[in-house]
C-alpha cells in the first residue's frame, strides 16, 4: 500500500485489544475491528483489528501504524450496543479521538 492510500473498513465497531489477559483495563488500547478493503496486506472482506487510532478526520481515521481507514457503515451489532448504552454515533464523525 502506498504511502497517502486510504483503505476502506466495513462493518466496524470500536472494542479494546488486550494481548495480555493479565493486562489493566486502563492499559488496554482502543482499536477498530472491521471487514478491510484496499489493504495490500490482506484480502477484501477480511475481518481485522487495527492498530490504535491517533487521529480522524471526519470519517478517515489514521492509525499508530500509518494506515488510513474511510469508514463505511458499522455493524449492527455495535449500532445495538451503542444504543443499549445511551451512545449517539456521529455518522460525519464517528471516531472521537
Amino acid at each position: 500500500m502506498a504511502k497517502g492510500d486510504i483503505c476502506k473498513l466495513e462493518d466496524w465497531s470500536v472494542g479494546v485489544s488486550a494481548y495480555d489477559p493479565y493486562c489493566a483495563p486502563e492499559l488496554m488500547s482502543t482499536v477498530l475491528f472491521g471487514k478491510v478493503y484496499g489493504h495490500s496486506k490482506f484480502p477484501d472482506g477480511m475481518r481485522i483489528q487495527t492498530s490504535i487510532p491517533v487521529k480522524s478526520f471526519g470519517r478517515i481515521v489514521h492509525t499508530y501504524s500509518g494506515t488510513k481507514y474511510e469508514l463505511g457503515m458499522p455493524s449492527e451489532e455495535y449500532k445495538q450496543w451503542c444504543v443499549k448504552n445511551g451512545i449517539v454515533i456521529d455518522e460525519d464523525n464517528p471516531i472521537k479521538i
